[in-house]
């Protein structure tokens, strides 16, 4: 009998201890929107909606937009994204600055942009919903 208590024992603890790496990440692909806060050195203090469109993923990786108002309409930035084996943080790289950000347990994205260089800087957070 002990050697099968073992056995189921060490089953479950390996059941249990299956790495995050192991999980499916979460599908990102689609439209994501919400208000944002932020100041820049240029710009002061600012207040629109924000938006990611996330174009394509494999596994933990993807391609997106990033989606901001500007005078007379809208614009739209390339950004390539990761998120990390715990599949909780995602990071995003473009050609101005990077985005950190983390999936909430209720689906919802908290984003944050940072650019610094010798003409600007701009911190800005964003809370994003999953929109069809």
């Amino acid at each position: 009998m002990k050697p099968l208590v073992f056995a189921l024992s060490l089953v479950a603890t390996l059941a249990v201890a299956v790495p995050a790496s192991a999980q499916q990440a979460p599908s990102l692909v689609g439209t994501w929107k919400g208000p944002s806060d932020g100041v820049g050195m240029e710009m002061g203090y600012v207040n629109a909606d924000y938006g990611l469109v996330v174009e394509e993923q494999r596994g933990r990786s993807f391609k997106a937009k990033v989606v901001y108002p500007v005078r007379g309409g809208t614009k739209s930035e390339p950004v390539f994204g990761t998120l990390t084996p715990d599949l909780k943080t995602l990071y995003l790289s473009g050609d101005d600055g990077i985005h950190i950000g983390t999936i909430q347990p209720d689906g919802v994205i908290d984003l944050c942009y940072l650019e610094a260089d010798d003409d600007d800087a701009l911190a800005l957070c964003a809370r994003l919903t999953k929109h069809p």
